[in-house]
């Protein structure tokens, strides 16, 4: 037997045959820059619509931004040089785009140092057009799963892979927020990064994946077979009831509703989408309408986009996230300036209530699509309660000069904030008589509570929601919202964990949004979860001064 260790980036098991890959020469070459760039376009945009219909829209942005790159100039201004100093054109493709690349490893952040690997998987896919090369896969005939070992993967190589057999995937390098772990996570299988001995992994080989727990075995003893097997079954027997949930809403065991939302990032992302056991939407991310175009949409262009999701939606709850750029999301076209610590910088409202035209051109557009109906509109970023008042009434202007155009209203458009700073959070209590809701955004709040870059594999024991600094305050937000009775929910990966869901309906929370991959898993959590049960867990949790002591009681 043989255990190899490394970082458990998305969680499951999985059982199957090692496939690696080797690089083919092709019949077809391309001999100038221009065509490699024409192919390299076709390919992505293929690859993007396939994503698109297989896994949703927000998992092709992966690829929309690839095209961004593409169509770019800047992106070969470095090549070009090269060609022009009298550089082969395999080498000045090898030398700009590392250059490119370069940038982006000597910043400061972690998340936009993996970024590099974005540039690196684009200078791949030219140089494989150039010399007629093509990534193949050994892939056994047959329906036997298997898991792919790599040094490192791109999106465009998963997603070139057949992923109804795919059940793992394990690679050497990488990020714990890489494209490749995101779509791993998306596609519900299990992904072991940082695998130091990944030479010890040989073709052919059948192994068994914990992505709990971050072990690959090859050849395991019986005792270590018996156990991987109990998880496994466990594991796939949650997923079948899973998949066979009845339809409407879910109550716990001893009754309590809780309301379970779909967190999405454009209307694509609903267009075959089940309603009826979903209380709404519970983030949708306007951003990304942002990002995906080459120059800022207008307000008809804006209210068009949004105009599908409200048709879709009908009367469900839907709570619409304002423009959150900033920090990780910049946007080319709005010639922001430059900043030292972008996620500390001016993101989110902060931004809005500095470019106001822009803030009150999406309001407008937001307010025109809703025809009358009723919705809520969420702030993210917000600290103090001043730029929650200022941002709503902007709202208000926006809405009156709307009615004098004869425009229809609703006079039911609540407003409420997107707790993601420690902030926010610990002076929650002063917010409560302005807002009609509020939502937690787990992912960002972990990294503020803990000065702890999210995008950083290094910091992982830091970066957890299980931290008790981080349980505790979000007990404290949903606790002080139940006591005002305001509608408080959970929109981050906290409300994905089954565990820890399970504690927090034991704090209170009845409100949750997830993304639309992980529905019946947040559904089935609420059906396994006693209130009265958690409820005498929660202050025992609230005590543990340890990760893995809270890990253990609940």
């Amino acid at each position: 037997m043989k255990q190899i260790n490394g970082l458990a980036a998305a969680t499951g098991f999985a059982k199957g045959i090692v496939v690696t890959a080797e690089v083919k020469e092709q019949s077809v070459k391309r001999q100038s820059l221009d065509e490699i760039k024409k192919e390299c376009i076709l390919q992505t945009e293929q690859l993007y619509e396939k994503t698109c219909l297989e896994l949703g829209e927000e998992s092709g942005k992966i690829f929309k931004a690839y095209l961004a790159l593409l169509e770019d100039p800047c992106l070969y201004e470095s090549v070009e040089e090269h060609l022009k100093n009298g550089r082969e054109l395999a080498e000045a493709l090898e030398h700009g785009f590392e250059e490119n690349a370069a940038i982006f490893d000597s910043m400061k952040n972690e998340y936009m140092q993996q970024r590099a690997e974005d540039i690196r998987a684009l200078k791949k896919m030219h140089l494989e057009c150039l010399n007629g090369q093509k990534k193949v896969f050994h892939i056994p005939d047959g329906d036997q799963p298997y898991i792919v070992a790599a040094d490192e993967l791109t999106p465009v190589d998963t997603m070139k892979l057949d992923q109804k057999r795919l059940a793992g995937l394990i690679t050497k390098f990488g990020g714990a927020t890489s494209h490749v772990v995101i779509l791993a996570k998306t596609l519900g299988i299990p992904a072991i990064i940082g695998v130091k001995d990944l030479e010890e992994i040989h073709e052919s080989d059948i192994i068994f994946l914990d992505g709990e727990k971050g072990v690959i075995t090859v050849c395991p003893d019986e005792e270590t077979r018996i156990d991987w097997e109990n998880g496994y079954q466990n594991w796939m027997k949650q997923k079948e009831i899973m998949n066979h949930l009845q339809p409407g809403p879910v109550y716990t065991e001893d009754g309590t509703q809780v309301h379970i939302s779909v967190n999405i990032g454009g209307s694509k992302d609903i267009a075959d989408m089940d309603f009826s056991s979903l209380y709404g939407i519970g983030l949708y991310r306007t951003e990304f309408l942002f990002t995906d175009l080459e120059k800022k949409p207008d307000v008809e262009a804006q209210r068009k986009e949004y105009q599908k999701v409200f048709d879709k939606v009908g009367n469900k709850d839907l709570i619409i996230r304002t423009l959150d750029i900033g920090g990780d999301k910049q946007i080319s076209y709005l010639d922001l300036p430059k900043e030292e610590n972008p996620f500390l910088g001016c993101r989110g409202v902060r931004l809005c209530l500095k470019e106001r035209f822009l803030f009150e051109e999406q309001l407008e557009a937001l307010v025109r699509a809703s025809n009358g109906k009723s919705f809520s509109i969420m702030f993210p970023m917000v600290d103090v309660l001043e730029e929650f008042l200022e941002a709503k009434q902007l709202l208000k202007k926006v809405c009156d000069k709307l009615r004098k155009e004869g425009c229809v209203v609703s006079r039911d458009i609540k407003t409420g904030i997107m707790v993601e700073t420690p902030a926010a959070a610990i002076c929650i209590d002063q917010f409560m008589s302005n807002v009609d809701f509020v939502s937690i955004g787990t992912n960002d709040l972990t990294q503020y509570i803990m000065a702890a870059d999210r995008g950083n594999a290094s910091l992982n024991t830091l970066q957890t929601i299980y931290q008790p600094a981080v349980v505790r305050m979000i007990c404290h937000v949903i606790q002080t919202c139940q006591k005002h009775n305001v509608k408080v929910s959970v929109c981050g990966e906290a409300g994905s964990d089954p565990k820890y869901l399970k504690l927090m309906i034991g704090m209170g929370l009845r409100y949750v949004s997830v993304s639309k991959s992980l529905v019946n898993q947040a559904r089935y959590s609420v059906l396994q979860t006693s209130v009265s049960e958690m409820e005498n867990k929660v202050e025992q949790v609230l005590q543990a001064s340890k990760v893995a002591e809270i890990r253990k009681l609940i």
